[in-house]
């Protein structure tokens, strides 16, 4: 997690700044003035201070820790031999352990180590080598939205679909009951058969930049956890495995979420089993999608914060979404239901997104990988969808969005400006076409990816329109 300075943590855990400095200074810590930073070590010293005080104010604190230790004492036999021919010697062998297991209170979780657990599973930096338009590009992703903007042909897509599929390997093996630790030789065919999968190209070296002689991609992933960090490559005469260069140490746990240009609802239920059974020239990421669609509605704890992100939603659709027993979706309206197919294409996409917080697979950690998200709707929809991103990024959720939007975008400005709202860690990425392959330019706002094309037309247009008589 990132350091933060006095004045953020107040923020952070919504207490007064002066109170914060006068814990800080019960706690012996050196931070004296807002702007001071405080690191992990730090805090978790500050909360145990805390917790320790309202244990003698309020006797709480004992009680947030509950300490259970288990002792267990076994005694087996080993029989040895001391000399060919000799007699066995019989040895008792006692084995004593003990594991110490830790209850903590959930009422003494604080904003600031939900923060701790919904940050640790970001990616941080995806580097690309070689990769169809792309000659050496170095993205750095933000913690929350991650805006992708080019003209068409720039790849916008192909960034998207490569993060998608070096997650979706690791997140489909954690799901299984028998899962093992990664290894090379598993990763270097299923890797090389995902990105098959999800690109669909005759064979996985033609997603090699297109030079002159044998090339090689290269491709990698950092995350704020080290240990699912991965790095591999291949060439261009490579067809079914990529080579290893950084084995994640442990399976990816998190949700990565696709979301294609046009809606999937209408492709229930038959769509999953005609896949999985046939060969069709699809891209995967469909067959993965229908998948979470169809999983069960997330019950508990959990559905007060599902139904905050879901009103906005069936507001603007004009009524919830619901999965038949024979596998169709359904509108539920006032006046009835709507079969999908009647209901109108942007409505569509705003209940794929629906179902998918409702079922969980957006709703306090994970990816959206977005294409497009502005595609097939009016402007008071695509008002709702970029109201819907920030809102899912404040969830814990890491949103990758690829637009040519001027609308979507002067939205998103509009939303990321308001002081009411938490702060959203933003970054922007502007892709433009050279004689070297597509460069990309980034920072924290669109200032900072240069000129679009596609978004100057727009402007042009808007001129020439005022300009009439």
């Amino acid at each position: 997690m990132n350091n933060k300075t006095v004045r953020q943590l107040a923020e952070v855990v919504k207490i007064p700044l002066e109170r914060l400095l006068e814990e800080l200074k019960e706690a012996g810590l050196s931070a004296t003035s807002p702007d001071d930073v405080i690191n992990d070590d730090e805090k978790m010293k500050l909360l145990t201070h805390l917790r320790k005080r309202h244990g003698k104010d309020g006797g709480i604190a004992d009680s947030s820790l509950k300490r259970v230790t288990l002792k267990r004492r076994s005694v087996s036999e080993l029989k040895q031999a001391s000399a060919p021919g000799s007699t066995t010697k019989t040895i008792s062998v006692e084995v004593r352990k003990q594991k110490t297991y830790i209850k903590r209170n959930e009422s003494a979780d604080s904003d600031e180590q939900r923060e701790i657990e919904l940050s640790s599973d970001k990616i941080t930096r995806m580097t690309l080598n070689n990769l169809t338009v792309f000659s050496a590009v170095d993205l750095e992703f933000g913690r929350d939205l991650n805006v992708i903007i080019g003209e068409n042909g720039t790849g916008k897509t192909h960034l998207l679909k490569t993060a998608y599929s070096s997650l979706s390997v690791g997140f489909e093996e954690s799901r299984k009951q028998k899962t093992t630790q990664p290894t090379k030789s598993f990763l270097q065919s299923r890797l090389a058969d995902k990105l098959v999968s999800v690109f669909r190209p005759e064979a996985l070296g033609r997603l090699v930049r297109r030079k002159q002689g044998r090339e090689r991609c290269d491709i990698s992933l950092v995350f704020e956890r080290s240990d699912w960090d991965i790095a591999f490559s291949f060439a261009t005469n490579s067809k079914s495995e990529v080579n290893i260069e950084t084995l994640p140490e442990t399976w990816i746990d998190v949700s990565p979420v696709y979301l294609p240009t046009h809606e999937l609802l209408t492709l229930n239920p038959n769509f999953i089993a005609v896949y999985e059974g046939h060969y069709l020239e699809f891209e995967e990421t469909l067959r993965d999608t229908c998948l979470l669609l169809g999983a069960p509605i997330q019950k508990g704890t959990k559905e007060k914060r599902i139904r905050e992100l879901l009103e906005p939603l069936e507001k603007a659709m004009g009524g919830s979404i619901v999965l038949e027993p024979n596998g169709r979706f359904h509108l539920k309206t006032d006046s009835g239901r709507m079969e999908m197919t009647l209901i109108a294409e942007g409505l569509r996409k705003l209940g794929m997104l629906a179902q998918l917080i409702a079922t969980g697979a957006l709703l306090d950690k994970g990816y959206l990988f977005w294409d497009e998200p502005e595609a097939n709707l009016n402007p008071v929809l695509i008002k709702q969808i970029a109201k819907s991103i920030l809102d899912l990024c404040d969830s814990g959720i890491q949103v990758f969005i690829a637009t040519h939007s001027l609308f979507l975008l002067r939205e998103l400005e509009i939303l990321l400006s308001d002081k009411n709202r938490k702060k959203v860690d933003a970054r922007f990425f502007g892709l433009h076409q050279t004689d070297d392959g597509v460069r990309i330019d980034q920072g924290s706002s669109i200032g900072d990816i240069g000129d679009i094309a596609a978004l100057d037309e727009e402007l042009a247009q808007s001129d020439r329109f005022l300009a009439i008589d």
